[in-house]
């Protein structure tokens, strides 16, 4: 073994101590291997289902604003042409209204 070699052995010692330290001071050591394991795997789990769910509502709120969209244009085609009737009837009302009389005209004078 190499210089890397003593400090690798070295670093573990130093670790060793550590845990030993700590586990004489009352501290808690997460050092099994197994327990390890299961919370790794525990948190993949977890990220896994917020990543479905984000997926989830992100196509919901598309489809959501789609229909939005589709909603807001019929409101505005049907405001369209209400104004485009609306329109239609004052001018017919405009034209049947005659300058030097009152109202507009309902018929003729002898009824024929």
């Amino acid at each position: 073994m190499g210089v890397g070699g003593e400090k690798v052995s070295e670093k573990a010692k130093k670790h060793a101590w550590k845990v030993v330290t700590d586990k004489a001071m009352g501290k808690k050591v997460h050092d099994n291997p197994k327990l390890l394991k299961q919370g790794i795997k525990k948190e993949e789990r977890k990220h896994k289902k917020s990543v479905e769910k984000w997926k989830q509502r992100m196509k919901r709120s598309t489809n959501m604003r789609k229909q939005e969209k589709q909603e807001k244009r019929k409101e505005n085609s049907k405001f369209k042409i209400e104004q485009k009737k609306r329109r239609k009837i004052e001018k017919r009302e405009k034209r049947l209204v005659r300058p030097g009389f009152k109202g507009r005209k309902e018929g003729f004078i002898n009824g024929a």
